[in-house]
């Protein structure tokens, strides 16, 4: 798994992420495959703010749903991957 520097986690400040949504982002990285609830508890948040950040980050490309047991999962995308997304959406 690679890791996410402090210097890196500014750049997703720098790059437009809100403070939740690097907090979400982070844990699911830290925790891999998670439901939104999941999410949220790591963050200490509320369920349905957990659901709404992922769906953000989701549209963002950031995180990848996967639909699995009737439940909605997620599983962050590779930072390189991230880090070219926020670039590219930036420049537009």
């Amino acid at each position: 798994m690679e890791t996410v520097t402090e210097d890196s986690t500014q750049v997703l400040y720098d790059l437009g992420l809100t403070r939740l949504q690097v907090e979400a982002f982070l844990a699911l990285l830290k925790m891999g495959i998670s439901t939104p609830a999941q999410i949220a508890r790591a963050c200490s948040i509320h369920r349905v703010e957990g659901y709404r950040v992922m769906k953000e980050l989701s549209r963002l490309g950031l995180v990848e749903q996967r639909l699995s047991d009737k439940r909605s999962t997620f599983s962050a995308v590779s930072p390189k991957s991230m880090l070219s997304s926020l670039i590219s959406i930036k420049a537009e």
